[in-house]
């Protein structure tokens, strides 16, 4: 649709940006420390529909390169970012680890015959599902207790990815379909739901349920 339509833009979302990582600049060891986003910030998209736009017409350019270098189509896990001046960075380039696995001829489809009313709802990675007992995870140092088949809550720490690869699934409280948790989830293959606001206060470690991604962008608990 790009260069196609006058307005390529199907949807536009701003995301909860609860967060900020800024330079300390003020003699400490650190380089950066982490501050609550002021709300005028947190509200305001991080970048405009020009500069969509023009990250759009670039991931194009990039797929359709690699897909002619390898004689097939190839999907791009594209990472981009936008200087204190305004000006837009590709910053990496690389096959796309999951649809670029995939057997062209082979489709797998997950469905859930049975469902309880939900009580969480985020958005969805992947579309698979999976059972299992609940383990919140709130600190690193809680790790170790991570058990095969356990479905991980507010996992959100790239420092906690072993644990992800015995997980059966994983809720997260913040984050979007870009996160590390998101990310990782879509490599190992593990049905993930991100952004869901409040899991950790409704799910207790060693309840079970089921985490369902398999019907759409929204997944559900």
């Amino acid at each position: 649709m790009i260069g196609k339509v006058e307005d390529p833009i199907i949807k536009r979302s701003v995301g909860r940006k609860q967060t900020l990582i800024v330079y300390t600049r003020d003699g400490s060891d650190k380089r950066t420390k982490t501050i609550l986003t002021p709300d005028a910030d947190a509200a305001k998209p991080c970048f405009s529909d020009e500069d969509a736009c023009k990250i759009a017409e670039w991931c194009v350019k990039i797929e359709d390169h690699y897909s002619k270098h390898h004689g097939h189509s190839t999907p791009m896990d594209i990472e981009w970012a936008k200087g204190i001046t305004g000006e837009l960075f590709i910053v990496q380039a690389r096959p796309e680890t999951v649809r670029s696995a995939q057997k062209a001829n082979l489709l797998k489809q997950t469905q859930v015959t049975e469902h309880n009313p939900p009580i969480i709802e985020g958005s969805a990675i992947g579309s698979d599902a999976a059972s299992g007992r609940v383990r919140v995870i709130r600190d690193v140092s809680e790790m170790s207790s991570i058990k095969p088949g356990e479905i991980l809550a507010d996992m959100t720490d790239p420092d906690w990815v072993p644990g992800l690869r015995i997980a059966a699934g994983v809720i997260t409280n913040r984050g979007g379909r870009t996160c590390h948790a998101a990310i990782v989830s879509r490599e190992l293959g593990v049905p993930c739901i991100v952004g869901t606001k409040d899991a950790t206060e409704k799910l207790q470690t060693g309840d079970t349920h089921t985490i369902d991604c398999s019907n759409g962008s929204t997944g559900l608990v």
